[in-house]
């Protein structure tokens, strides 16, 4: 992937050899959890957490437009991926202790080129990930930072502008920049003095730029529940500091300012009351190497707990979770045999074998990827956040700029 290119969300292309391995959804849940969490959390996902990394996408597309400002949705892929990298060493110099993507081989690398005052820079050779495009910043973020519309700002150039000049270092940075423009096939380097200059680029934020970040991130332009999420969250700060998602949705449910915003948070809850379990379960079924018969199935005590006498009625339902909630039955081995026929399913979509199988009276176990047991399971545990933590992560890390 080369040149200039507009952006647009690509999607991979299924692997034809793919069996087992692959997905740690067997049961297809994170399009529910995703669907349903983006009713109060519109934009992010589990992997756009960090504020850092939403900086470097909004500092990338400055310095690549700053001369043509008018082309500013247009950026070089691999001009993007040589400036994560300068950023990537520039942040764990910062603080090792910090956290992002590729972070384990700029770790391992960083000693050697400190010691040489030599940080080798190129989008292929010295790519920090696997598959930089993919999963560092450009694959996690991408999608994310174009729908909360950060460039649609007309003040974008201008905050930016500002925060160059804040800096103190303009020039510096830009020589070190120009570095990244003119490279665009042979690997550079940078030593430590201009990492700590790049460093300012992080480390120095003016208000106006919090509360851009702010504007774009916590907030959304248009109609949305999440900016009364967003206003509960600045009226009652202290609630991020929960991790429990139940008492989360409590604490939300109680200062709810509209009744759509309550009906979102209880649709949320019955949603996890209703996936929890069905996944603690196959996970639970997983942990048998050699499988199990009908009647250990009908006599476990585990089953027998979560799937209850009569099905689950929740207030907010909809037709996936309608048909979801009908696994339960007083059967173990029904109940079991439908999670089972979902399964596979599931992974007919995906061209791959099912986890689990029913031969006769038989269930045989075909992966244990992912299985665990669930010993001190309750009505208040969970597996999901539906981005909640995810949001008020962002939402610490912005009001603490």
């Amino acid at each position: 992937m080369t040149g200039n290119l507009k952006i647009e969300y690509f999607f991979s292309k299924p692997d034809p050899d793919y069996r087992i391995k692959g997905s740690r959804d067997p049961l297809g849940f994170q399009t529910i959890w995703k669907q349903t969490a983006q009713e109060l959390v519109a934009y992010l996902s589990t992997v756009s957490t960090n504020l850092r990394d939403f900086q470097t996408f909004c500092l990338a597309y400055y310095f690549q437009s700053r001369n043509e400002p008018h082309i500013l949705s247009i950026i070089d892929v691999n001009w993007f991926l040589r400036f994560e990298q300068l950023c990537a060493y520039t942040r764990y110099h910062l603080d090792y202790a910090a956290s992002f993507n590729g972070k384990d081989r700029v770790a391992k690398r960083y000693v050697d080129f400190k010691n040489r005052n030599k940080f080798l820079i190129h989008h292929q050779e010295q790519a920090i990930l696997s598959n930089q495009i993919a999963y560092g910043i450009w694959g996690k973020y991408n999608r994310p930072f174009h729908d909360m519309g950060f460039l649609d700002s007309s003040e974008f150039k201008e905050i930016f502008d500002e925060k160059l000049e804040l800096t103190k270092k303009k020039n510096e940075i830009i020589k070190i920049i120009q570095k990244i423009d003119t490279n665009t096939e042979n690997v550079f380097s940078v030593n430590i003095t201009e990492l700590e200059t790049i460093g300012r680029l992080f480390t120095t934020v003016s208000p106006r730029e919090k509360m851009f970040y702010e504007e774009n991130i916590l907030k959304i332009r248009k109609n949305h529940l999440q900016n009364e999420l967003y206003e509960i969250l600045k009226e009652n700060p202290g609630i991020i500091e929960q991790n429990n998602v139940y008492t989360i949705l409590s604490f939300l449910n109680d200062k709810a300012k509209t009744v759509d915003f309550r009906s979102k948070v209880k649709e949320i809850e019955d949603t996890e009351h209703l996936l929890c379990p069905l996944n603690r379960i196959f996970r639970y079924l997983q942990c048998e190497p050699y499988g199990w018969n009908k009647e250990a199935i009908q006599a476990d005590d585990f089953i027998n707990k979560l799937n209850k006498s009569v099905e689950k009625q929740y207030t907010v339902m909809t037709e996936v979770k309608i048909n979801l909630n009908h696994i339960f039955s007083e059967d173990n081995w029904d109940m079991v045999g439908k999670l089972i026929n979902r399964n596979k399913e599931v992974c007919g979509n995906r061209n791959s074998l099912p986890w689990l199988e029913i031969e006769g009276d038989n269930v045989r176990i075909n992966s244990n990827e992912g299985h665990f047991r669930s010993d001190n399971y309750s009505d208040d545990t969970f597996d999901n956040m539906y981005l909640l933590n995810t949001y008020m992560n962002l939402f610490k890390e912005i009001n603490s700029l």
